[in-house]
């Protein structure tokens, strides 16, 4: 009896409820003010289809629900801070977003991202209706993923035609997903929106594939995997790229925004937390796998990167200890 409670707490928690013509989420306040009628219509017309009841936390993106939005001139959206992330884009007519103090005109093929996050305020502007695809994701992994990709900072992405019908057609396929919710539909609508929010980061920052690592840079990051078992100096890497330290350092400072010596020692410490992990090797063996005279010195190498021992790295890891 008592766990079946607890579930249906759970389910009432993870599950929103919708309100008038919005999703609300615990703990959020949204404040609506439609505008006048327009087109013979009402004000705010919501088309809302509900995703999953329950989150899955082992997908990376969970769809609280999706569908459409069209609104006359004049109605405005406002919401504080909450749990949620919106993603949508605009159909036709023209917006004005408004988050914190600044402030975007949005038009047709205009992506706009709504992060938990930040009080936002969503506003329609004539002469026409302001319409948009739109889908509302739990917070989850999606912070993470949207850090990872540059996104955090990013409230409106604009597109050519020619793009923005390939995004409104992913917003469609996931809307058809959550109305029809085929065999395995969940998984296939976090695929798609993995796939979506790259495909608008590489918008935003320009195509991965298209960086060309320089020349110099690329020997001296082959020549550093070669030889992790040795205590390298500047000069080295210099002489085994051709080039003056200088130089290579200024490529490192331009490229990765850190010197030649903390690039390979960042990368070193990143590889032996990686062993300390996964493997059991003992801390001195780590030591002199990455070319450290002794554990004490790698020890102390480690602890600058993170703050910690690597003793305690690894008990952390396997909850014998808690970190603050």
């Amino acid at each position: 009896m008592n766990k079946e409670k607890n579930q249906e707490k759970t389910n009432v928690l993870l599950n929103p409820a919708i309100s008038g013509t919005s999703i609300v989420f615990p703990n959020e306040k949204e404040l609506v003010r439609p505008g006048k009628p327009c087109d013979n219509q009402k004000a705010i017309i919501d088309v809302l289809h509900l995703g999953p009841r329950v989150y899955c936390p082992r997908l990376l993106f969970n769809v609280v629900l999706s569908g459409t939005s069209s609104w006359c001139p004049g109605t405005s959206v406002e919401r504080s801070k909450s749990g949620d992330i919106q993603l949508s884009i605009v159909t036709s007519g023209k917006g004005k977003l408004t988050v914190d103090d600044r402030k975007y005109e949005l038009n047709v093929n205009d992506v706009i991202f709504l992060h938990g996050e930040k009080s936002r305020v969503l506003t329609a502007l004539p002469p026409d209706r302001f319409c948009r695809h739109f889908m509302t994701l739990y917070s989850g992994f999606v912070l993470e993923i949207i850090e990872q990709m540059g996104l955090t900072d990013i409230f409106r992405i604009r597109l050519s035609k020619s793009k923005a019908e390939h995004v409104i057609q992913e917003f469609e396929e996931i809307d058809k997903l959550i109305c029809e919710k085929p065999n395995k539909f969940r998984m296939k609508i976090s695929n798609k929106l993995f796939e979506l929010l790259l495909f608008l980061a590489n918008e935003t920052y320009g195509d991965p594939e298209k960086y060309v690592v320089p020349d110099y840079i690329e020997k001296c990051m082959n020549y550093a995997m070669e030889n992790l078992d040795k205590p390298l100096k500047v000069i080295d890497f210099a002489n085994a790229s051709n080039t003056s330290v200088r130089n290579l350092n200024y490529l490192f400072m331009n490229f990765f925004g850190v010197s030649v010596y903390n690039w390979f020692t960042s990368l070193k410490m990143n590889l032996s937390a990686m062993d300390l992990k996964q493997t059991r090797m003992k801390t001195y063996e780590i030591a002199e796998k990455y070319g450290y005279a002794d554990q004490f010195q790698y020890s102390h190498a480690f602890k600058r990167l993170f703050g910690m021992s690597p003793t305690t790295y690894r008990q952390i890891l396997k909850g014998e200890k808690r970190s603050r």
